[in-house]
């Protein structure tokens, strides 16, 4: 585990594509003056909600997923990471650090783990896969 979290803590950039996006609920807390935006991004998966109150993400397959792409702030960076381990539950099991790498730069993500799997169902698909816009159909 410990590796692991030292290779997605090392990424370059943070992809965010629920909560932490900006204006959403987690972003003043967790974003704001700890990261620098990039841009939007997207990534190939599935986005599935869960219960309503935020997204998990399940990498692969032909769907776009819309998020965000932020440089965390080198002195922020070690209690970014620890904190948002926290708060996906990357200890639990409920969500799980992953890393994309796309040309020269590499994207630490939240993924699906094992105890959210449940919710990778066609039921919970959030088509077009874009939180904000689904969270504001809602």
């Amino acid at each position: 585990m410990a590796d692991a979290a030292f290779y997605w803590h090392n990424a370059q950039y943070l992809w965010v594509y629920g909560t932490l996006r900006t204006g959403e609920s987690n972003y003043q807390e967790y974003m704001v003056g700890r990261t620098r935006f990039i841009g939007k991004a997207t990534c190939y998966g599935r986005l599935y909600t869960v219960n309503d109150h935020y997204p998990v993400l399940q990498l692969g397959g032909r769907d776009l997923v819309y998020g965000e792409l932020f440089e965390p702030l080198r002195d922020q960076r070690k209690l970014l990471f620890h904190e948002l381990d926290q708060l996906e539950g990357i200890h639990d099991e409920y969500y799980q650090g992953s890393v994309i790498e796309l040309n020269d730069s590499s994207w630490a993500l939240y993924t699906v783990g094992p105890k959210m799997l449940r919710y990778c169902q066609p039921q919970y698909l959030i088509s077009g896969g874009d939180w904000c816009h689904y969270r504001e159909s809602r």
